[in-house]
Order: C-alpha cells, then sequence, then structure tokens
C-alpha cells in the first residue's frame, strides 16, 4: 500500500511541554498534518505515544482520520493477554503524567503499574535518551529489563513497551512478563485499516 511519512526530528519535546518546562509542540504537530493532509493522506497515525496527550488539540486545526495508538492498545490484552489485569507502563514521564494509558486501560479493568522517581528515571527515561542518541545496545537493554522486572514484582501481569524507543532494544525472551508493544499494535492497525476500511477509525 502507499505510504507517506512525515519525520519531524525537531518536534518539541512532548513531556517539558506538559510540564510548562518547554515549548509547545502542537504547531509543530499540526504543520506535519498538514503535509500529509496536501499528500492525500486518508489515515493518519500518530508514532508517538506521549504526542497522543496533544491529540485532541490536534485534531481541531487538521480534522483527519487519526488512529488512536492508545486507545487500540488498551483493547488488546482482553484479547490477546486475558490474564492481565495489572498492565506495567514502561514510558516516558510525560504519558505517565498525562494518564493516558491509565484511563485507556481502566475502561477494559486493568490497572497500570509504574515506576517512580528514581527508578523511573534510573531506569527507563536513561534508556530513552541512550536510544535517541544512537545507542542500541546492551546498556539501555539491562536498563529496560530491570525496569519490566521491577514492574513484574509490583505485580504487573504484562508490561506495555509504551515509547517508540522502547522496543527496538527490549528483547522478548528477557521480559518477565509478556511484552505488549504499542507500535506494532499501530502497524496492524494502519495494515487492516488501509485494507477493509471500517466505520470504527477514532
Amino acid at each position: 500500500m502507499p505510504v507517506v511519512i512525515d519525520a519531524h526530528p525537531r518536534v518539541p519535546d512532548r513531556t517539558a511541554a506538559r510540564r510548562g518546562e518547554g515549548p509547545d509542540p502542537l504547531p509543530t504537530l499540526a504543520a506535519g498534518a498538514r503535509r500529509l493532509q496536501t499528500a492525500r493522506a486518508e489515515i493518519v497515525a500518530l508514532v508517538c505515544n506521549t504526542a497522543h496527550a496533544f491529540l485532541p488539540a490536534l485534531r481541531q486545526p487538521v480534522p483527519l482520520d487519526y488512529l488512536d495508538m492508545i486507545a487500540g492498545t488498551a483493547a488488546r490484552p482482553v484479547v490477546d493477554h486475558p490474564e492481565v489485569r495489572r498492565a506495567g507502563l514502561l514510558a516516558t514521564q510525560g504519558t505517565i503524567e498525562a494518564g493516558l494509558y491509565r484511563r485507556a486501560l481502566g475502561q477494559y479493568d486493568i490497572e497500570a503499574v509504574t515506576l517512580i522517581g528514581a527508578a523511573q528515571e534510573r531506569l527507563v527515561d536513561r534508556a530513552i535518551a541512550l536510544v535517541k542518541g544512537g545507542d542500541l545496545g546492551a546498556e539501555p537493554r539491562r536498563l529496560l529489563a530491570d525496569g519490566a522486572r521491577r514492574l513484574a514484582l509490583e505485580g504487573a501481569e504484562g508490561v506495555l513497551a509504551a515509547c517508540t524507543e522502547i522496543p527496538p532494544v527490549l528483547a522478548r525472551a528477557n521480559m518477565p512478563a509478556p511484552l505488549i508493544d504499542p507500535t506494532q499494535l499501530l502497524a496492524g492497525a494502519l495494515v487492516r485499516e488501509a485494507t477493509w476500511p471500517s466505520p470504527c477509525r477514532r
């Protein structure tokens, strides 16, 4: 199927923006969405978990047919892993603070479990920063695997790799619980929607 990608490496930091510590990313996101609109894209995927905090505002200036990665991911444990009632969340601080997965999972009576404080910063935030810097090696993998183990100790029965920097380095063999990959689920949803259009797009 034909694919149009707008990859902008200078979108302002979404977590910093949510905290009032950096510029608003919405104008840059909207400019990218308009470029896709000009290219006649029919279905749009926002391939960043944290950016979904800005999706409701993005729909207003650029009313395209967006797929919601958060909602789509939250619906999968019920189908693929019905034993999961507590889902561990490996994600940016911005995704956690926005409550995106907590609300979405809550619709299916699944509790979101997160790391807090120093553990989040030392393990997840550090690993994400390493991957953004081009390190796909042993160190970020070790940090994320440690984070997943800590979530499992907190009762997580599945782990969401809820940042696009996480799945490339987090080997499934190292996981103490089933790994749920929102990026992969979004890719599958795009294929399904492009192949079998439905009235259920968000």
